[in-house]
C-alpha cells in the first residue's frame, strides 16, 4: 500500500497538486517591512541591545545583594593546657570562647544601598539612550534602501525609454530617416543605463543587508521597506525652540544620573571613613569547672586614616561628572546649530528640484520625444536632453538623502524620536 501510495505522489499532476496545496495552507512569509514594524523589530530583536539591557539585570543583582547585612559574626575558640613543671606539677586547664560582630556603624552599609539605587537608575538611562540611537540608526538604515530602491526605478524607467528609443531608431533607420551612428548612440546608452542598473541594484541589496544588521535579522531573505519616502520636509523659521527641547535630552539625563551616582558614592567613601564597632561576647571554662562570661566592643580610633585616597578620588570623579554635563551641554547646542543650519539648506535645495527642475525636465521630455517622432529633432538632443534629467534625478535623490539624514541629526540633536517619516 505504501509503495503504491509512493508511485501516485510521483505523478506530475498529483505533484503540481500537493505542490499548489502546500502554499495555500502555508504561505510564504513577507519581509517588507513599514518604517514603525522596522523600529519595533530592532528594539525586540537587536542583539546588541539585548546586551546592553542585561545591565539592568547586573545592577538589580547588584542592589538585592547590597540588602542583604554586610558582615558575618566571628567565632575564635582556644583551648589550653599549662605543660607540667617545676617545683610543683600542676595539670591547669581553659577552654576560651570568643564571639565577634562587626556592626557598620557608620551608615556605609545604607549608603551602599543607595549607591548601588543610582547605578540602577544610571543604567536604565544608558538602555534608554541606547534604545534611542537603534532607532535612529534604524531610520537611517531605512532610508538608505528606499533611496536604492528609488534609483533601482529610476534607472528601469530610463532602461525603458532607450529601449522604446531603439526601436524608434531602428524604424527611422529602416525608412532612411537616420543613419547607424544614431542607432549605435542609443544602444550605447541603452547598455550605459543597463550596466547602472545592475551597480544600482546590486547597492541596494548592501544596503538590506546593512538594515538587517541594524535590525538584527535573522530571515533567510533581506527585509524591504515599503513606507514611501517623505516629500514634504516642515519648514523652521527659529532656532530658539530646539535649545528649550533638547533641555531633556537622553544624553543630559545620563549625565545628571552620573552626577547622583558620584555624588552618593562619596557619601559611601565617607561613611567608610568612621570604623565598624566590634562587639564581644567572651565565654571561658577554666579549671574546675569555673565560668567566665564577658561583654565588650573595639573600635579603631580614626586619628590619620579615614579613608583619604577613596574619598579624595570619589570627590575628583563628582567634579568630572559635573563637568562631563557641561560637555554634552555644549555638544548638543553645538550640534543644534549645525543640524539646523544643514537641514534648511538642503530643504530649500529639494524644494528647488521638486517644484522647479524636474517637472521642466519632465516636460521638456515629452516634447522632445514627440519632436523625434515627427522627425523634426536631432537624436543627439534628445539623448542629451535625458542624461541631463538623469544627472538632475540622481541629484534630486541624492539631495533627498542628504535632506533626511539632517532631519534626523536635528531631532537627535534634541533629544526626540523624529515625526512625519
Amino acid at each position: 500500500m505504501f509503495f503504491v501510495f509512493a508511485a501516485n505522489l510521483s505523478s506530475p499532476c498529483i505533484g503540481r497538486c500537493l505542490l499548489l496545496l502546500v502554499f495555500l495552507l502555508f504561505p510564504r512569509q513577507s519581509h517588507s517591512l513599514t518604517r514603525q514594524e522596522a523600529v519595533d523589530y530592532a528594539l525586540k530583536n537587536s542583539p546588541s541591545l539585548r546586551v546592553v539591557r542585561a545591565n539592568i539585570d547586573i545592577a538589580m543583582q547588584r542592589l538585592r545583594g547590597w540588602r542583604y547585612f554586610p558582615t558575618n559574626p566571628e567565632l575564635e575558640s582556644v583551648g589550653k593546657v599549662k605543660a607540667p613543671g617545676k617545683p610543683s606539677p600542676v595539670d591547669f586547664k581553659t577552654l576560651e570562647n570568643e564571639l565577634l560582630w562587626k556592626m557598620p556603624i557608620g551608615g556605609w552599609w545604607t549608603q551602599g544601598q543607595r549607591l548601588a539605587m543610582a547605578f540602577v537608575n544610571r543604567v536604565k538611562r544608558e538602555v534608554e539612550a541606547f534604545e534611542f540611537a537603534l532607532t535612529l540608526d534604524v531610520h537611517r538604515a531605512y532610508n538608505k534602501v528606499l533611496i536604492s530602491q528609488q534609483k533601482v526605478v529610476l534607472y528601469k524607467d530610463i532602461v525603458a525609454f532607450f529601449e522604446r528609443i531603439e526601436r524608434l531608431t531602428q524604424t527611422m533607420k529602416a525608412q532612411g530617416a537616420t543613419d547607424i551612428l544614431s542607432v549605435n548612440l542609443v544602444r550605447l546608452e541603452l547598455l550605459q543605463n543597463r550596466a547602472s542598473l545592475q551597480r544600482s541594484e546590486a547597492k541596494l541589496r548592501v544596503n538590506q543587508q546593512k538594515l538587517a544588521k541594524v535590525l538584527g535579522w535573522d530571515q533567510t531573505d533581506l527585509p524591504t521597506a515599503t513606507t514611501p519616502l517623505p516629500s514634504n520636509f516642515p519648514l523652521y523659521n527659529s532656532i530658539d525652540p530646539f535649545f528649550i527641547k533638547a533641555a531633556d535630552h537622553i544624553r543630559l539625563q545620563v549625565a545628571r544620573e552620573s552626577i547622583k551616582q558620584a555624588q552618593v558614592a562619596l557619601q559611601f567613601e565617607e561613611a567608610k571613613a568612621i570604623p565598624d564597632l566590634k562587639l564581644k561576647l567572651f565565654y571561658a571554662l577554666e579549671q574546675e569547672l569555673n565560668h567566665t562570661i564577658g561583654i565588650g566592643f573595639s573600635i579603631a580610633l580614626p586619628f590619620t586614616y579615614r579613608n583619604q585616597p577613596k574619598v579624595f578620588e570619589s570627590r575628583a570623579k563628582l567634579s568630572q561628572s559635573r563637568l562631563k554635563l557641561l560637555e554634552e551641554q555644549f555638544k548638543i547646542r553645538q550640534s543644534i546649530r549645525e543640524s539646523f543650519l544643514r537641514y534648511t539648506k538642503t530643504r530649500e535645495v529639494l524644494q528647488i528640484y521638486q517644484s522647479q527642475l524636474l517637472p521642466q525636465f519632465a516636460q521638456q521630455l515629452r516634447l522632445l520625444a514627440r519632436s523625434l517622432q515627427l522627425g523634426n529633432l536631432q537624436l543627439l538632443q534628445l539623448v542629451t536632453t535625458q542624461k541631463s534629467q538623469l544627472k538632475a534625478m540622481l541629484d534630486r535623490l541624492v539631495t533627498l538623502e542628504e535632506t533626511l539624514d539632517s532631519y534626523l541629526s536635528l531631532f537627535e540633536a534634541i533629544g526626540q524620536l523624529p515625526t512625519g517619516l
